[in-house]
C-alpha cells in the first residue's frame, strides 16, 4: 500500500521494538514517494515514542491544523 501514499508521512521507527520489527518497518517505508516522508529513527526505544519522536509529531499535528502541510520540505 505504501507506493499509493500520496501525502507527507511523519514516521517513527524504533529499532529496539520487538511487537513490529523495525526492518519490517522500513521495508515498508522505503517505498513512500520520494519527498514525502519524514523519517524518526530511534535506536534505543522499544515499543513507544521517544521524547523528541513525539516532540516533532505534536508539530506535525499542528501544522495541519493550521492548514499547512504537515511535513515540511527541506530547503533547496
Amino acid at each position: 500500500m505504501t507506493p499509493d501514499i500520496a501525502c507527507s508521512v511523519a514516521a517513527e521507527v524504533s529499532l529496539l521494538d520487538t511487537v513490529t520489527a523495525s526492518g519490517n518497518q522500513m521495508c515498508a517505508l522505503a517505498h513512500v514517494k520520494s519527498g514525502l516522508l519524514k523519517l524518526i529513527c530511534d535506536p534505543w526505544v522499544s515499543h513507544a515514542s521517544s521524547p523528541d519522536g513525539q516532540r516533532r509529531r505534536g508539530e506535525a499535528v499542528a501544522r495541519w491544523f493550521q492548514g499547512e502541510p504537515p511535513v515540511k520540505q527541506p530547503a533547496k
